[in-house]
């Protein structure tokens, strides 16, 4: 179960460091995948296969569902998860993709099953709800 957030740099090789409470799930092991819902999420293995087995669509599903499958295997990575520093590193596309940026923080979020990887600015507007049209302060 992953509950909580923090903030942490993306090193200028692409790496992030994941809290130390959430690395113990991982047992080295990871899968990124940009959803459905633009965001970059880190997956258990174990998550990851459960998932994407109960989203795979049969052949007569419509073809929204296999839109949507394609899109998510297409935009899966796995990742090592390293044991003493807990980083991953995080291909480029999915940075490009998840707006994140070398040198800058990523918000680490728990969302129960999975962490979410988000720009802070795409946090606060999205989760937070912080923009000029909420009345509150602009992200």
């Amino acid at each position: 179960m992953f509950v909580g957030m923090s903030e942490h740099n993306l090193d200028a090789k692409g790496r992030l460091v994941l809290p130390a409470k959430f690395r113990d799930a991982f047992n080295g092991q990871g899968y990124l995948v940009f959803s459905s819902d633009d965001v970059l999420q880190l997956w258990t293995a174990a998550e990851f296969h459960r998932s994407m087995k109960a989203l795979q669509p049969d052949i007569s599903a419509p073809e929204d569902e296999h839109r949507l499958f394609r899109r998510l295997s297409s935009f899966s990575s796995e990742v090592e998860v390293e044991p003493s520093q807990g980083r991953i590193a995080i291909p480029v596309k999915l940075r490009e993709l998840a707006h994140l940026t070398v040198g800058q923080p990523v918000q680490i979020s728990g969302t129960y099953s999975h962490i979410e990887l988000w720009n802070p600015k795409d946090f606060e507007r999205r989760v937070l709800l912080i923009d000029d049209t909420q009345g509150g302060i602009q992200a």
